[in-house]
């Protein structure tokens, strides 16, 4: 299993050359988990732009929670900056960087929250796609259902 982009969790069916394509060059042929997706990604095994890792072990995965009060929250008061930072964090598919993220925007909210305000849309979009890509991974990594490991987040704030 690998992490593709920002939040597809695929399983490596094969490495080959597709018939569609002509040259040598060869793919991954990616089938992203979960859901009645039956899409396959093909992506050069030499493309550079996209990230692209195993999933977390169990064991990182674990250090991954039990530090997250250790980690630094990530949120910049400018909205522009901090669009394009959280942009550059989901694609970098650095979980310590999701964590991160994750932390800056829960503080946010919980901020926002308590002044009678909401986040704004981007924040909230922000937010629910980088709680997706850490649900989702360590629901696989530790083995457990993915509103468990939401479950486990919310008991991180």
């Amino acid at each position: 299993m690998v992490v593709y982009g920002y939040s597809e969790i695929c399983e490596i069916k094969k490495i080959g050359i597709p018939e569609f394509v002509g040259g040598v060059d060869k793919y991954y042929y990616l089938r992203p988990v979960g859901g009645a997706s039956t899409t396959t990604l093909y992506v050069k095994t030499t493309n550079i732009r996209k990230n692209m890792r195993s999933i977390l072990r169990e064991g990182k995965a674990e250090e991954l929670l039990r530090h997250s009060g250790s980690g630094a929250s990530i949120y910049n008061r400018d909205s522009r900056i901090r669009m394009k930072e959280y942009t550059d964090i989901l694609y970098s598919c650095d979980c310590a960087k999701w964590m991160g993220m994750f932390l800056g925007l829960c503080g946010a909210k919980k901020n926002k929250d308590k002044a009678g305000h909401g986040l704004n849309i981007n924040d909230k979009w922000f937010l629910d796609k980088v709680t997706d890509c850490l649900a989702s991974e360590l629901s696989l990594a530790l083995r457990i259902p993915e509103e468990e490991a939401r479950n486990k987040l919310e008991q991180l704030l």
